[in-house]
């Protein structure tokens, strides 16, 4: 029996939360959602209180507080996945968010099919988006070089075990397993590695560790 996976769910209007929690609950079974929020900006401390797996944010928009709120979350001792569900999500917008910290970013009018690939691919520990969106997102997610072009000398040796690890699609857990340590500690390097690479993305972490050697992917 598959492991079930905590949700928090947060969406200012209450039918679209409503319909969001008994799609999850009904079609992509392993899902529980352990509690929903209208104020965006709760979701950090409500993150951090409840420690879900994954956090579910429906937004009008890419603007702010989204990335700050994105990128406190995923910086908490937790570290669950992030999925952003956007009203007229463009690449720019998906650009913004998955730079700020999200694994998966959709448009609120997704496929069932595509909310439940970015399900299992987040689980995983990847990032996901749709295809279309991808495409056209791929020069300025998927080749930025500012973010991919930094020194591993400056990297200690437990952080470059760590950069090779996320490429190879594993999650902070597994980390931690393979390296002998707590979740906490492989959570601390990871934060380490993510600031010395001024980055909050897995997808910069994978192409750094691919151009400096660490992995042979």
């Amino acid at each position: 029996m598959e492991k079930s996976t905590s949700v928090l769910l947060a969406e200012k209007h209450r039918l679209l939360r409503e319909f969001m929690r008994t799609y999850l609950e009904n079609v992509v079974h392993t899902a529980t959602v352990v509690r929903e929020t209208e104020e965006l900006e709760s979701v950090p401390l409500l993150a951090k209180k409840l420690r879900p797996h994954m956090v579910i944010v429906g937004t009008p928009s890419a603007e702010a507080p989204v990335p700050s709120v994105i990128h406190e979350v995923k910086t908490s001792s937790q570290d669950p996945s992030v999925v952003c569900l956007l009203r007229g999500l463009t690449p720019p917008d998906a650009c913004k968010l998955i730079r700020a910290g999200a694994d998966a970013v959709l448009p609120d009018h997704c496929s069932g099919e595509d909310m439940q690939e970015a399900f299992r691919t987040v689980t995983r520990g990847e990032t996901w988006m749709p295809s279309s969106v991808l495409e056209e997102t791929s020069e300025s997610i998927l080749m930025d070089e500012s973010q991919v072009s930094r020194s591993p000398a400056k990297l200690t040796t437990r952080e470059k075990d760590v950069a090779r690890l996320l490429s190879e699609g594993y999650t902070t857990k597994e980390i931690a397993a393979s390296l002998g340590v707590s979740s906490k500690t492989a959570h601390t390097h990871r934060n380490h590695l993510m600031t010395k690479l001024e980055t909050n993305s897995v997808a910069d972490v994978t192409r750094f560790a691919i151009r400096s050697g660490l992995s042979e992917l």
